[in-house]
């Protein structure tokens, strides 16, 4: 990862190395190979990246489903990337692997369920603990307008809100856990809630200040709450990772990182038509013959919104695009 090109895929990578997903491994050399040998460009080995990690993190960690079930797509299309060096084959990485994404409904049920603990023996083990701060850093950088404050996995401590416990499963939540500085988290202690508040106070990351803002006036921190607050990162996670907001009528589908409503009408991806992460609003509005705006930022993209008649790309659908 410290060896990457760019951010985006130095992240991509870390991720990688942190949950230890092997099957992926044949493929990422492939691509990383054709990426030195200037078959693919920066844009496209990020999108292609991205979509990977986001595919390993719902179908592998959370869903905890079996990683066999893919190995002989993985290494088909990894010999396919090293034979043919064009984007129809990237294109293609994403076709086949989208067969096997669950549906937000099923990624909140299995989310509910990822925890840590340094006490329950079900949820201490380094793996978690590993998985978890992931997930607590991917959550502040996606809160963070700017990478001023980012704390550094390796130096981050994970703090249970209502105290660690040897039997209490819902205290391993992701809604019971907040990343801290070792030097708050290790004052922290086994204190009342009433009195840890006094101590985040000190944090300077988004989430901890979040936290506070919505839950600072509360006497009491609740099993309840904890429930609530997961289901409330999961949905976040749905944005970062599914891309899944659900819709009055309408299915919503990730494609790289983009999110594409639609009907029962099947929608291309966006790279079929020459987008990749990184292009600026006037390059994308060029390629699809549509007028671009500011709009809210996503992780590793441009502030770019595009919303157009689905026409364009041969469907019946509106779409809107964030990017």
């Amino acid at each position: 990862p410290e060896d990457a090109s760019n951010k985006v895929l130095g992240r991509c990578l870390e991720y990688f190395k942190i949950v230890n997903h092997r099957q992926f491994r044949p493929l990422i050399m492939a691509i990383i190979e054709n990426y030195k040998k200037e078959y693919y460009g920066e844009k496209q080995v990020n999108d292609i990246f991205l979509y990977l990690r986001n595919f390993s993190f719902a179908f592998t960690l959370v869903m905890g489903n079996n990683s066999n079930i893919i190995d002989t797509k993985i290494h088909s299309l990894s010999q396919e990337v090293y034979k043919i060096h064009s984007q129809e084959t990237l294109t293609k990485i994403k076709q086949e692997l989208e067969k096997y994404y669950p549906a937000y409904e099923e990624f909140e049920r299995a989310f509910l369920n990822l925890g840590f603990s340094n006490k329950n023996k079900q949820y201490s083990n380094s793996n978690n603990r590993k998985r978890m701060k992931y997930i607590l850093q991917e959550i502040e950088e996606y809160k963070q307008t700017t990478n001023e404050l980012v704390c550094n996995i390796e130096e981050c401590n994970i703090e249970h809100i209502m105290n660690d416990s040897v039997d209490n499963p819902i205290v391993t939540k992701t809604g019971n856990l907040l990343l801290l500085s070792e030097k708050i988290n290790h004052n922290m202690g086994n204190e009342k809630f009433s009195e840890k508040k006094d101590k985040l106070s000190r944090s300077k990351l988004v989430t901890v200040k979040e936290f506070l803002k919505n839950y600072g006036n509360n006497d009491t921190w609740t099993e309840e709450m904890i429930v609530n607050r997961t289901k409330k990162i999961a949905k976040i996670f749905g944005i970062i990772i599914l891309a899944a907001i659900i819709a009055a009528t309408l299915a919503v589908m990730v494609f790289e990182r983009y999110i594409v409503q639609r009907s029962q009408y099947e929608i291309p991806v966006l790279s079929d038509h020459g987008i990749f992460y990184g292009d600026t609003p006037a390059e994308v509005s060029g390629k699809l013959g549509t007028k671009a705006a500011a709009k809210e930022r996503l992780p590793y993209a441009p502030e770019t919104y595009i919303s157009y008649n689905a026409a364009t790309l041969g469907s019946d659908a509106e779409i809107t695009c964030y990017f």
